[in-house]
Parts: C-alpha cells; sequence; structure tokens
C-alpha cells in the first residue's frame, strides 16, 4: 500500500469519525506497520493488514491566557473575567464527566 494510499484511508476515517460527531481525532498507523518519517511500510512480505491507532483529544482543564501590549508582564493573565465569553464559544466541552473535555462539533455558522 502506497503512503497516499494510506493517507486517504486515513483521512477517511477521520471524516466518517467526525460524521459521526467525534471531533479531535488523529489516525495514525502504527510505528511497528509503518516507519513514521518515511512512510515506509514495514510489515513482512504479503501482509495485507494495517493497523491503525485512532487518538481523541481530550483534557482536564480550559485555561484563558492573555497577551499582548495591554497586559504588562507583571499582569495578572488567566482566566480574566472580562474573557469568559471566551470559554462559553469555545469548541471544547465537558462530556458527562467534568474532569473530561472534548471538542465538540462545529456549529452550523463556523462551517461558513
Amino acid at each position: 500500500m502506497s503512503s497516499g494510499s494510506r493517507a486517504t484511508g486515513n483521512q477517511q476515517l477521520v471524516f466518517e469519525l467526525n460524521r459521526r460527531d467525534f471531533y479531535a481525532i488523529v489516525v495514525t498507523p502504527f510505528p511497528e506497520d509503518v516507519e513514521r518519517r518515511t512512510g515506509r511500510d514495514l510489515r513482512p512480505a504479503g501482509e495485507t493488514r494495517l493497523r491503525l491507532g485512532v487518538y481523541a483529544g481530550r483534557g482536564k482543564d480550559l485555561r484563558i491566557f492573555a497577551s499582548g501590549e495591554r497586559y504588562p508582564d507583571d499582569a495578572e493573565k488567566l482566566d480574566l473575567p472580562r474573557h469568559a465569553w471566551i470559554l462559553e464559544g469555545s469548541p471544547i466541552i465537558s462530556i458527562g464527566n467534568p474532569t473530561t473535555m472534548l471538542v465538540r462539533p462545529p456549529a452550523p455558522r463556523d462551517m461558513l
């Protein structure tokens, strides 16, 4: 299987997972099967199965950090109340377990 075919297959899997409302997904062949740097196939001759790792982005905390000329080095920059609206519109949300955050699907207005 060529590296182009693998990339297309990986991309199709990501598209399907996105269609099912799974986002921030990375799909990559196992390093024992494909050399990451070169894409060289490391599987034994005749082996047609390709193992894929599917990784979902998760986080435990979401913070806002202010920067720029309005915020000198000694100023408070983390989680300022005036920036709360940014968290409210964030694509990162807590689902079920409040200590685990996942990426939610984009709103229709974000797809324009």
